[in-house]
């Protein structure tokens, strides 16, 4: 018994090692509960395990799945829908095999990391002027997560080339004679020889020639994937110590002083946060 424990603990610790040294990942645990044979059970249980990993950046739920399959192939018997992956925040990376899950937890993931994210760049940008007990700032991103494919096909008219060319030439020509016979007394009279004279003439040429060319125009397509994230809109409150502002001021400091300076303030966070207006963005400082 004492040996299976320190089997699976070594077994641990190396895939624990392993999964460290994927770009992103800091830190590492992993939790295998190998399979237990009963004389009385039917259905053997099977081999399960889970791991939580202290992860840097926005891509933990694509590192997940490639932590699943690491584990699953390092124990035997244990299929990857077995394999929970969580990260040091408690939030759920992997689990099971429904694809729906995943992708909420992707969601909230990367909106907890975008906020998380932009709480330091508040932060690193006010410290060095209010100190870093004199503000709080909190944060709400909405994020889109949706894979986005798109297709284009461009045609460049001015790059053609010459691929056939058919001409068709056609010419024609005709005359047309008639003979009149003059109208007289002479033409009723016995034996008596009439004379023809020449009739109308007319001639007629047609000449006709069609060219048809046919050319080959450049194309190029081209097939976009997106499977990373947008910020959709972004809600940034941040209260700022009023004393703060006072003593940085002066104690005389009128309502219309601190109101300009939180001004400045709501700037200072646009700037360091990427506020967009036009996305929606909401930003309110306000000094108590």
């Amino acid at each position: 018994f004492m040996q299976q424990i320190t089997r699976v603990r070594a077994l641990e610790g190396e895939i624990a090692r392993t999964i460290q040294s994927i770009a992103g990942v800091k830190a590492a645990r992993v939790h295998i509960v190998m399979s237990e044979r009963a004389n009385f059970r039917r259905d053997e249980q099977q081999p399960s395990a889970s791991v939580v990993i202290r992860y840097a950046g926005v891509d933990a739920e694509k590192s997940a799945q490639s932590i699943r399959h690491l584990v699953a192939a390092a124990v035997p018997g244990l299929s990857a829908d077995k394999v929970t992956v969580l990260d040091s925040n408690g939030n759920l990376l992997a689990a099971g095999d429904d694809t729906s899950n995943t992708s909420a937890a992707r969601t909230l993931g990367v909106e907890q990391t975008v906020e998380a994210q932009i709480g330091d760049n508040i932060r690193r940008a006010l410290t060095p002027y209010l100190g870093p007990d004199n503000f709080r700032a909190s944060v709400k991103a909405d994020v889109n997560t949706d894979t986005r494919q798109t297709e284009e096909t461009i045609f460049d008219p001015e790059s053609r080339v010459e691929r056939s060319v058919q001409s068709v030439r056609t010419n024609e020509a005709s005359n047309q004679k008639q003979a009149s016979t003059p109208t007289s007394v002479e033409q009723n009279l016995p034996e008596t020889q009439t004379t023809t004279t020449d009739g109308p003439q007319s001639s007629s040429q047609n000449d006709r020639k069609e060219e048809i060319t046919n050319y080959e125009i450049n194309s190029k397509k081209i097939a976009t994937v997106s499977n990373g994230y947008s910020v959709t809109k972004m809600s940034i409150a941040v209260v700022v110590n009023q004393d703060r502002l006072k003593t940085i001021l002066g104690k005389d400091a009128t309502p219309e002083q601190i109101a300009k300076r939180v001004a400045d303030i709501q700037k200072m966070v646009a700037s360091a946060t990427g506020f967009d207006d036009k996305r929606g963005d909401v930003i309110d400082v306000s000094a108590v």
